[in-house]
C-alpha cells in the first residue's frame, strides 16, 4: 500500500497508456478521441495550471530570485541547448512523426510539479526550482513559436514549409498556461483560508488532469502505434532517452563551469532537463493532428524521464551528502 501511494502517478501513466492499446474493441480509443475532439486537452491543461497556481505562494517566487546565475543557467538549457540538440536529430533518418515529437519536447518549458518535487528530494532548493519553472512557462509564450518555426525546417519533417500564425500560438499558450496560473495564485492570495484547506489535494487533481491528457493522446495515436509496432517504440525510447540524458550531462557541466553549488545545482540539472507534457500535446493536436506518433513520443519521453530522474535524484542526493561530509 505504501508503494502504491508513493508511485500511484507513475502507475497511472502506465495504465492510461496501455489500456487503449489492449482494448481490441477500440471503444476506449474512440472515447478518448471524442474527448480530444471536444476540447478535452485544453480544458485539462487549464485545470492543471489553476491547480498549480493554487500551490504557489508569491513570497516563494520572490525568495527564489536570490540566485540569478542558477536561474539563467537552467533557462538557457531549457530554451537554447534543448532546441539545439533537437536540431542535431534532423541528421538522423527518423520517421517524421517521431522527429516532430522530439521537436515538441525540445521547445517546452520545465514541468511544474514533478520537477519541483524531485529537486527537493535530491536535496536542492525547491523554491528556486519553482521560480525556474514559472519563469520558463511565461517565457514559453514567446520562445515556442520562434523555436518551433526554426526546428520545423529540419530535413526529417515534410511540414517544414507549413505556415502558422505565431501570434495565435502565443495567445493560445497564454490562455492555457499563464492566465490559469495567475488565476490560481490570485485565488490563493484572495481566499487564503479556503485555498489552504484545498491545497493538499491540488497536486493530486493536477496529476489526474495530466493522466486524462495522456489517455486522450494515446487513444488518438493508437493506430500509429499499432502500425509502427515495437520497432517504432524502440526508436522513440532510444532517441528520447538519449536526448534527456544529454540535457542532464549539459546541466552537470554548466553547473560545474559556472560554479553553482549544492542547493541551486540540483534545480539547474533537474529543471533544465525536465519538459512539461500537457502543453506539448496541446500544440501537437493543434498543429500536427495527423501525426499521432508525435503525441506518443511526448508521452513515452515523459514516462522515461520520470524513471531516469528517479535515479538522478538518488545520485545527486548521495553526491550532496558526500560533499557535506568532506
Amino acid at each position: 500500500m505504501t508503494l502504491l501511494k508513493k508511485y500511484w502517478f507513475f502507475l497511472g501513466i502506465l495504465t492510461v497508456s496501455t489500456l487503449p492499446l489492449l482494448d481490441k474493441s477500440d471503444q476506449t480509443a474512440s472515447l478518448g478521441s471524442w474527448f480530444k475532439m471536444h476540447h478535452g486537452p485544453e480544458g485539462s491543461i487549464f485545470l492543471v495550471f489553476i491547480f498549480s497556481g493554487l500551490m504557489v505562494q508569491s513570497r516563494q517566487i520572490i525568495a527564489g530570485m536570490a540566485d540569478a546565475k542558477g536561474t539563467a543557467a537552467s533557462l538557457a538549457i531549457t530554451f537554447l541547448v534543448a532546441p539545439a540538440i533537437a536540431r542535431l536529430w534532423s541528421v538522423f533518418p527518423l520517421p517524421e512523426s517521431i522527429y516532430t515529437g522530439i521537436i515538441l519536447i525540445a521547445i517546452m518549458p520545465s514541468t511544474l510539479s514533478s520537477g519541483v518535487i524531485m529537486t527537493g528530494l535530491a536535496g536542492g532548493n525547491s523554491i528556486h526550482a519553482l521560480l525556474i519553472t514559472i519563469l520558463g512557462n511565461i517565457m514559453a509564450i514567446f520562445t515556442i513559436p520562434v523555436t518551433l518555426q526554426w526546428l520545423m525546417s529540419g530535413d526529417n519533417i515534410q511540414t517544414g514549409n507549413m505556415e502558422f500564425a505565431q501570434s495565435s500560438l502565443m495567445l493560445k499558450i497564454a490562455l492555457l498556461v499563464v492566465i490559469p496560473l495567475a488565476v490560481g495564485v490570485t485565488w490563493r492570495k484572495a481566499f487564503p483560508t479556503t485555498v489552504k484547506r484545498f491545497t493538499p489535494y491540488a497536486g493530486i487533481f493536477s496529476q489526474i488532469s495530466i493522466l486524462f491528457i495522456i489517455w486522450m493522446a494515446i487513444c488518438n495515436g493508437k493506430n500509429d502505434v499499432v502500425q509502427g509496432g515495437i520497432v517504432f517504440i524502440a526508436i522513440i525510447l532510444l532517441s528520447t532517452g538519449l536526448f534527456h540524458c544529454m540535457l542532464i550531462l549539459v546541466g552537470m557541466y554548466i553547473s560545474h563551469l559556472c560554479d553553482i553549488h549544492k542547493g541551486r545545482r540540483e534545480s539547474v540539472i533537474i529543471m533544465g532537463g525536465q519538459k512539461t507534457l500537457p502543453l506539448s500535446l496541446i500544440i501537437q493536436s493543434s498543429l500536427f493532428p495527423d501525426l499521432g506518433l508525435a503525441a506518443v513520443t511526448c508521452v513515452l519521453h515523459h514516462i522515461l524521464h520520470l524513471a531516469v530522474d528517479a535515479f538522478l535524484v538518488q545520485y545527486l542526493k548521495q553526491k550532496g551528502n558526500c560533499s557535506q561530509r568532506t
